[in-house]
């Protein structure tokens, strides 16, 4: 993943529907969708734009997370995977979730996701089970920091 467009619709806390769009930066961004930069991008301007910035690869996320906000002051959440295996998810607001489950496939919806509950200022669930493509992905959800901003 370089950068692309997501839009989550929420059926239910817990259930959600994630479509992700290339993105052409000379066009309008689609409806409800938020931009998404991984760190590999070959633009060093984008992450400037988007609201949620993830590292795939494994290692002290708590400190990097901390770092793409002190960096990005525009940025809403970021998102990577700590050395246990869980995924976890820091917001500006000094949130901080970690998912966990069999199979995490669909890993960088987490963030998404997790904008999503904001949006809606809706409770975070236990669970959650998200399609993506066609396939449902579910994680088990705790919530290791509140929100404290």
């Amino acid at each position: 993943m370089v950068h692309q467009w997501v839009a989550v619709e929420l059926d239910a806390p817990d259930r959600a529907r994630v479509v992700r769009f290339a993105v052409d930066l000379r066009r309008a961004s689609p409806p409800h969708s938020h931009l998404v930069v991984g760190v590999d991008t070959p633009n060093a301007a984008v992450p400037e734009s988007a609201e949620i910035v993830i590292q795939d690869h494994a290692g002290d996320a708590e400190r990097w997370i901390t770092a793409m906000f002190d960096a990005l002051p525009g940025l809403g959440s970021a998102s990577m995977p700590d050395h246990s295996g869980r995924w976890l998810v820091g917001t500006r607001d000094g949130a901080l979730l970690a998912f966990t489950g069999p199979a995490l496939a669909g890993r960088r919806v987490w963030a998404s996701v997790v904008h999503a509950w904001h949006l809606a200022a809706t409770t975070v669930p236990a669970r959650v089970t998200v399609t993506l493509g066609g396939e449902e992905h579910t994680a088990e959800v705790r919530q290791l920091r509140a929100a404290s901003r």
